[in-house]
């Protein structure tokens, strides 16, 4: 058995959205500038839910308003996230990322660290120095101390020494 669904004319589908965000603005005026919100809270937070529930239903009812909010989103996440934070360098080829991590055997090459979730690190600060010398494998936290200062640029020399001596003397013992 086919049942026949009514198609709606634009005229009705404005008029029966018009209907609905006028019925949601008195709602949040009655729910949020009335004095009674202090003394009924639970009948303010049910108008609340009901809200949400509208909102809700009007993403899943209306693609125009689904697609208005969803491009709104990702449009005002993409420039918190990406504005001010990501640059516009060049990546570390893979052959030099493979060899700091195969250097540091994929560790934190802070002595004290040793995590082995690791990030690379400038040493010097600088962007396009992608020499192996400039290059260290720090977890994130001794990334983060290493930015703002806590480890010196010479305490992070040090520690690529270090991993280079022992990485020669590890070659030189087993020949």
């Amino acid at each position: 058995m086919l049942v026949k669904i009514p198609m709606y004319t634009k005229k009705q589908k404005i008029r029966s959205e018009i209907i609905v965000l006028a019925i949601v603005a008195i709602i949040i005026a009655f729910a949020f500038f009335a004095n009674w919100w202090k003394t009924h809270s639970a009948v303010g937070w049910s108008i609340v839910a009901v809200l949400i529930a509208a909102f809700g239903f009007s993403l899943y009812k209306y693609p125009p308003f689904r697609d208005l909010i969803t491009r709104n989103i990702k449009q005002t996440s993409k420039k918190i996230i990406f504005e001010d934070v990501a640059s516009s360098r060049e990546p570390l080829p893979n052959g030099v990322r493979s060899e700091v991590f195969k250097r540091s055997n994929h560790r934190c090459e802070n002595p004290d660290c040793r995590n082995a979730f690791i990030h690379i690190h400038h040493v010097d600060m600088n962007n396009s120095n992608n020499k192996l010398t400039n290059l260290i494998a720090l977890c994130p936290n001794c990334h983060a101390k290493a930015h703002d200062g806590i480890f010196t640029t010479t305490q992070q020399r040090n520690w690529l020494w270090a991993d280079y001596r022992q990485k020669t003397y590890r070659l030189n013992s087993q020949s």
